[in-house]
């Protein structure tokens, strides 16, 4: 079965995109930002610095946040 690319255009070409989680951040770069275009980062505050460090570093300038949180009541 043939590949099928995708028609999708790139509207921020410099934006990055961060899993917002409890214990750890996970941060995914454009292509071509870096080596590693996903790193993980605890949610410590010298750790939110080095994510601002290194978005800036990579030339982003938009971010989009992701978060799901799972909440449920128990009943006793």
């Amino acid at each position: 079965m043939a590949k099928v690319k995708s028609k999708l255009e790139i509207t921020n070409p410099n934006a990055a995109g961060i899993d917002v989680g409890s214990a750890v951040h996970y941060v995914c770069v454009p292509e071509g930002s870096d080596e590693q275009r996903i790193q993980k980062f605890s949610c410590f505050t010298e750790d939110l610095y080095n994510i601002a460090k290194w978005l800036k570093k990579c030339k982003v300038n938009t971010v989009a946040m992701e978060s799901t949180v799972d909440s449920f009541v128990s009943s006793t």
